[in-house]
């Protein structure tokens, strides 16, 4: 009976293009996508319609319909577009491109051993996960080979998220996200954020000027790689243990945002580590910063100047080395719900008090 609902629930989405009539579900309020039914593909759209959970079971791979590359300018009637910045798929009746719209709540949860992994159906891009609800929640999942997607309702649109969150609360821990065309994560909603232990390659982490300032947004033990954390919002924002490498700007920080930077590593970035602009903080403490090229200390106040000693930067492989002056001097009292563990799964403590940076030695 399971395989049977599941084929149901699948099949009626494919007439559901452009998502403005959701699935209905009249056997219950759960759907549940298991390993035994993975591959499950998307073409078109899938909506998880309100008052409907969706679970994935650890295992599963969701693979949303991929299509050729446009290359075209604005064609009348065709609804295509590319721009300097790249090649873009689009939305319409005739290219069925695979994107997710969870209406409802959604539980996501893979495991280190057998992780969900979110990607494309070929070597094409896909369109975006789209959430809109009340309460998300990701660990050990994968996303990758997203592209930015274009459909029309009464104007243009356009999403370039690989995950994009309109509304709810959202926990992310553990997660991956790379090889996404645009974006990795955008937040546009008056959302509480928490994201741990989770490795953002190349592409960047944005958060839009529709948070509200009453909201709380968490980073801790993440890793940015070659990515930005961009807020142009006002939002109370902790970024504490992570470290980021090999970005120009790694933290950029408009609006009214107010701020806690703790216990983070800035490795190799280019003007700036970060940018203030007009944002307000209310603690700067214990953070490296490190610019081999640089012939001297900019002299920002909470961090100090001195080389991370990773173990082999060129491997991509930014856990600490012996003798590194991040072990055993951050500051744990900054945050009172610190992850358990550190990125790799370790105990986030292992010393005296806990390591700066993503990883515990």
């Amino acid at each position: 009976m399971g395989r049977i609902y599941m084929f149901i629930i699948f099949f009626m989405s494919f007439s559901n293009y452009f998502c403005s009539n959701p699935i209905t579900n009249d056997l219950d309020s759960l759907i549940v996508w298991k390993k035994i039914n993975s591959p499950i593909v998307i073409n078109g759209c899938y909506t998880v319609p309100k008052g409907t959970k969706l679970i994935i079971e650890p295992g599963v791979e969701v693979r949303l319909k991929s299509y050729p590359v446009i290359d075209s300018t604005w064609v009348e009637n065709a609804r295509i577009r590319r721009d300097t910045t790249g090649m873009y798929y689009f939305v319409n009746s005739n290219n069925l491109a695979g994107w997710l719209n969870i209406k409802g709540d959604i539980s996501a949860k893979g495991t280190r051993s057998d992780p969900i992994i979110f990607t494309s159906t070929s070597e094409g891009k896909w369109g975006i996960i789209m959430v809109d609800n009340e309460y998300s929640d990701f660990s050990y999942c994968e996303f990758k080979n997203a592209h930015r997607i274009y459909f029309k309702n009464e104007e243009y649109h356009y999403y370039e998220s690989a995950l994009t969150v309109k509304n709810g609360v959202i926990n992310i821990d553990n997660c991956t996200f790379k090889h996404n065309k645009n974006r990795n994560l955008s937040i546009y909603s008056l959302s509480n954020v928490t994201i741990f232990n989770t490795r953002f390659e190349e592409k960047g982490v944005h958060f839009n000027n529709f948070i509200d300032s009453n909201h709380k947004i968490v980073f801790a033990n993440n890793l940015f790689y070659k990515a930005r954390l961009t807020f142009q919002a006002a939002a109370y924002i902790s970024i504490i243990n992570n470290t980021f490498v090999f970005c120009n700007v790694p933290v950029d920080l408009n609006m009214n945002t107010n701020y806690k930077l703790c216990n983070n590593i800035f490795y190799e970035w280019g003007d700036y580590p970060i940018n203030r602009k007009t944002a307000s903080y209310t603690l700067i403490k214990n953070n490296i910063y490190f610019k081999q090229k640089s012939r001297e200390n900019p002299n920002l106040n909470g961090f100090i100047w001195a080389d991370p000693s990773f173990l082999n930067e060129n491997d991509l492989d930014f856990r600490l080395s012996s003798g590194s002056p991040c072990i055993d001097t951050g500051d744990q009292s900054i945050y009172n719900d610190f992850p358990l563990y550190d990125l790799l799964g370790n105990n986030r403590v292992n010393g005296t008090t806990i390591d700066i940076g993503c990883y515990e030695k």
